[in-house]
Parts: structure tokens; sequence; C-alpha cells
């Protein structure tokens, strides 16, 4: 869990889809969007290296 209980959450969008970010308890609508023509997944290529949460020991 990150910084003030926000969870960061991390989605690959390969198709054409909607999407919403809803506030759960007002149920107040804070982002909505679509991805029209994602990059085709290309299964086997490296993923990116993950963004660091914090410093390293």
């Amino acid at each position: 869990m990150g910084i003030s209980g926000v969870i960061e959450v991390e989605a690959t969008f390969d198709r054409p889809c909607g999407f919403l970010t809803v506030h759960r308890t007002s149920r107040l609508a804070l982002a909505a969007g679509r991805v029209t023509d994602p990059e085709p997944y290309r299964e086997g290529e490296d993923e990116e290296e993950p963004l660091s949460s914090g410093p390293t020991p």
C-alpha cells in the first residue's frame, strides 16, 4: 500500500476499452476515458522495470 492508503495499480490496455474511476463512498466519478487505438501486446518482450517505491537500502 502506498502513502496515505493509496493503492497503485498498473494496467495494460491491448484492445479498445473504456474506463471509469469512482470514489466508492460518494460515488463521484473521478476520471473517465477510453483507449481507441492501443499498441498490440507483444508477448515475450522484456517488460519495463517497475518504479521504485522508495530508497533502496
